[in-house]
């Protein structure tokens, strides 16, 4: 229980996303935000395969991915390390080679450690410049499972209004310039969601999230709906939390005093969902 409690202490702030559900999005920075509302300008109209993903983005193969990281060895290791290289073929590093690359970040470069009580949650993603705190769906994914936590223990079942009040705890006294949240998606993801808004006759079609949250409250619940739709995220974690095929994992049985998730819950009622508490906590964000 000690642990519970520390990580929801411990949970980063999220706080209220200024550009699509509020003001306009310099209003953000006071609050601890930056928010890069412009997709590539150069690619404000999607070009699409067949199967509507994105030729610039498209999934490099499994030789592909194998030739890149097999690149990373010859190309860009460490001096120190440059015998235990991969061969010309590009063929997997050993777990060997590996440890020397991480050994050699001891002393060349040295490592830095953030700060555990000021630095953001960031996701796993590893391709941050500096020093990150990581954890599975950074901030957002946190005050998800911070709040299932809660119910928990408190045996209460999910509660909007109780989410309501731990999020706005977290953008009060968490979020600010120096600290601020973490929530990551990608630009297919998000051209996927212009393309089905604009299928759904959304005009004109969105490139873009607005600077200024519709006024009209059709079009809220639009952007609403494909913003919390797992099919929209670009986060895998949070995704897989909204994935009704996955949410018995994420989620937690109500009832006993064992932290459980819920795949052998037979009653609705008995189960904190992810699915449940990632989408109203996202829909907070974004309002």
């Amino acid at each position: 229980m000690q642990r519970i409690h520390r990580s929801i202490a411990a949970i980063a702030a999220l706080a209220a996303i200024c550009g699509l559900l509020a003001g306009p999005v310099q209003a953000c920075s006071s609050l601890g935000f930056e928010v890069g509302d412009n997709l590539a300008p150069n690619f404000e109209t999607p070009v699409l395969n067949d199967d509507k993903t994105f030729k610039r983005y498209a999934v490099p193969e499994v030789p592909e991915v194998r030739t890149h990281f097999g690149d990373q060895l010859t190309q860009h290791q460490h001096p120190a390390a440059a015998a235990a290289a991969a061969p010309s073929n590009h063929q997997v590093p050993e777990v060997s080679e590996v440890r020397t690359h991480f050994g050699d970040q001891l002393s060349q470069p040295p490592l830095k450690f953030a700060s555990s009580t000021g630095t953001t949650f960031a996701c796993v993603d590893a391709r941050g410049d500096g020093a990150e705190l990581g954890t599975p769906g950074g901030d957002l994914a946190e005050l998800v499972s911070g709040i299932m936590a809660w119910h928990k223990m408190e045996g209460k079942p999910f509660s909007k209004e109780q989410a309501k009040t731990m999020f706005d705890a977290f953008i009060t006294k968490i979020a600010r310039p120096g600290r601020p949240m973490y929530l990551h998606t990608d630009d297919n993801r998000l051209r996927r969601l212009f393309v089905n808004l604009t299928e759904k006759g959304m005009s004109p079609p969105p490139s873009k999230l607005p600077d200024v949250g519709p006024s009209n409250a059709a079009e809220k619940a639009m952007w609403l709906e494909g913003l919390t739709h797992p099919d929209y995220q670009g986060c895998g974690h949070v995704r897989l939390m909204l994935n009704p095929e996955f949410t018995p994992y994420y989620s937690l049985k109500l009832s006993g005093d064992k932290v459980v998730d819920c795949t052998n819950v037979t009653e609705a009622a008995d189960c904190i969902s992810s699915k449940d508490v990632a989408a109203e906590v996202l829909s907070l964000f974004y309002k």
